[in-house]
């Protein structure tokens, strides 16, 4: 009975070995390289199956060219998934075989199964319009998009950009940027042999921009050039063809001399004119140099009469006004205002003084220093004229204080001498 159980016990030991020798050879099946990884361990740890140092690069789909690039060292891993490429320069991304764009960067991730690339470091890219640097950049092949999830700073169309991130959508050319900045020199006189160029300053929350059809769609845009010229909007779209931009929301524009407001507004800005409706308000300015002449002690022989009358005082307080439509048109060599539709415009003055007037258009003309008003115009005032003329053109050339009116009726008052009396101040 022993020796029964003795051989049972021989058995199992043996059955054990065979399992433990058969085992041993499928691990060896799967991992060839097992007899010899403790002794050359460093190698087998190393996660990449292959390194090339100073390769040219090019990738095809079949005869059509996607990229190519020099890259000091690529790393493939084991399994293929994974190609890590070190020191891309001299970088050209194709589009139906076309270079449209170029590159560098300093370490790109290309995942074989996404056919995505991730450039980690600093990575630069240059298109025709635009060259910009960022942190990161994200490329998906399959959509030709380019994306910039961390801040990106360069140039775009001649100036100086920084932009919250965005995207470039290589194959329509359309890009995308977030909250930024645009600074640069902006052609602003049509005429292309004598250009006369402006610095401007463009912020924004949000652009888009297609290159078929060419527009530009800014959200919250704001501009401000050289002279002091302001210009905001909630939306702008701009069509490069013919030149146009559709401005809607809060349009606000402001010169040293003017602010107009409205919620829509067109320009079109290769003859430089600017249609505004929708609730529209202009505020018309004084010059400095009339408000600080008007706070002098007066001048024997100075005009210093009640408010309404006298013209240096009035000279010194702006007029707002309100109409229909005001198409403005603002050239080097045409500057004019047009209200149309139920003008109206106040000035308030020192001492409760006040006058309002209406008509039916009015044309504010900077070169020809005149405002001219027409159709039904009515002034009232504080001091209780009131007259009703059929057209009214005054100056408004420094010095010159003429006036003329059509034919009307009402009440109007002149200032009255006041001899052996002092000159008012006028108050202000």
């Amino acid at each position: 009975m022993s020796s029964i159980r003795t051989l049972g016990i021989a058995f199992l030991w043996l059955l054990a070995a065979i399992l433990l020798y058969l085992g041993a050879m499928r691990l060896r099946s799967v991992d060839p390289f097992a007899d010899y990884r403790n002794k050359f361990g460093s190698v087998f740890n190393n996660p990449y199956a292959i390194s090339l140092n100073h390769v040219k690069v090019a990738a095809y789909d079949g005869q059509t060219p996607l990229c190519r690039f020099d890259v000091n060292t690529i790393d493939v891993r084991r399994d293929e998934r994974e190609i890590w490429l070190r020191e891309c320069s001299q970088g050209v991304l194709y589009d139906a075989g076309k270079p449209v764009a170029n590159f560098e960067a300093k370490l790109v991730r290309w995942d074989a199964n996404q056919r995505r690339a991730e450039c980690i470091g600093v990575a630069r890219l240059k298109t025709k319009d635009m060259e910009v640097a960022t942190e990161t950049a994200t490329w998906e092949e399959t959509t030709s998009l380019l994306t910039f999830p961390k801040p990106i700073s360069g140039t775009l169309s001649g100036g100086k950009v920084e932009a919250a991130g965005g995207s470039v959508r290589l194959a329509t050319r359309e890009i995308a940027l977030g909250r930024g900045s645009w600074t640069g020199l902006v052609n602003f006189q049509a005429d292309k042999e004598k250009p006369k160029k402006r610095r401007f300053v463009y912020r924004w929350q949000s652009i888009k921009k297609t290159s078929k059809p060419p527009v530009a769609t800014y959200v919250g845009a704001e501009a401000i050039d050289e002279d002091d010229t302001f210009f905001r909007a909630d939306l702008i779209v701009h069509q490069e063809e013919p030149d146009i931009a559709d401005c809607t929301g809060a349009c606000a524009m402001r010169s040293p001399r003017m602010d107009i407001t409205s919620k829509k507004t067109v320009i079109e800005l290769k003859i430089k004119k600017a249609t505004i409706t929708d609730g529209v308000t202009m505020t018309m300015w004084p010059k400095p140099a009339d408000v600080a002449d008007m706070k002098l002690l007066p001048k024997e022989g100075d005009e210093w009469d009640e408010p309404l009358h006298s013209r240096k005082i009035g000279k010194a307080f702006p007029v707002r006004a309100t109409s229909d439509v005001i198409t403005y048109f603002y050239a080097d060599d045409k500057r004019v205002a047009n209200l149309d539709g139920h003008v109206h415009a106040r000035q308030d003055l020192p001492g409760g003084a006040w006058r309002e007037i209406t008509a039916n258009k009015a044309v504010l003309d900077d070169i020809k220093e005149t405002l001219r008003l027409d159709g039904n115009v009515h002034y009232v005032a504080s001091n209780e004229d009131d007259f009703t003329v059929e057209w009214m053109e005054i100056s408004t050339k420094e010095g010159d204080e003429s006036w003329s009116a059509g034919p009307g009726s009402g009440k109007s008052t002149t200032p009255k001498e006041k001899e052996g009396e002092k000159p008012k101040t006028g108050g202000g």
